[in-house]
């Protein structure tokens, strides 16, 4: 099946940035959260912070909120300290905490924006 979503991963510091664009099938959320995992396993164990752009993500499909699920079940056993989601459409996050009941049970301290400076100026407020 062909990828349908696009994302950027980049890192500053201790915050990796996903950005997320369009609507998301499993293949491209398999993808990401790929891209993801491996940049946090090359970390070796350091805390970080995650800061996800939704300003232009337009949904997912049920399969890739499984996999979606999965990924922050594992993110919950790494050593993320927090997280930033910053989205325009409320309606399109109350539908992924809908559906990956491990953004419900988060015990990341996480937080919604409306702009990527305010959501990277609270996480660098975490940072010792």
């Amino acid at each position: 099946m062909v990828e349908h979503g696009e994302y950027i991963v980049t890192v500053e510091g201790a915050i990796i940035n996903v950005t997320f664009i369009g609507m998301f099938n499993h293949v491209a959320s398999k993808n990401v959260c790929s891209d993801v995992e491996k940049l946090i396993n090359g970390m070796n164990g350091a805390s970080f912070y995650m800061l996800f752009n939704m300003l232009d993500y337009e949904g997912s499909t049920p399969d890739a909120h499984k996999i979606g699920d999965l990924h922050f079940k594992w993110i919950e056993k790494q050593n993320c300290l927090g997280r930033a989601t910053v989205i325009s459409n409320m309606a399109l996050i109350e539908i992924s905490i809908n559906e990956q009941k491990s953004l419900r049970q988060s015990n990341i301290d996480s937080r919604m924006f409306d702009s990527v400076v305010d959501a990277k100026t609270w996480l660098l407020s975490l940072q010792p």
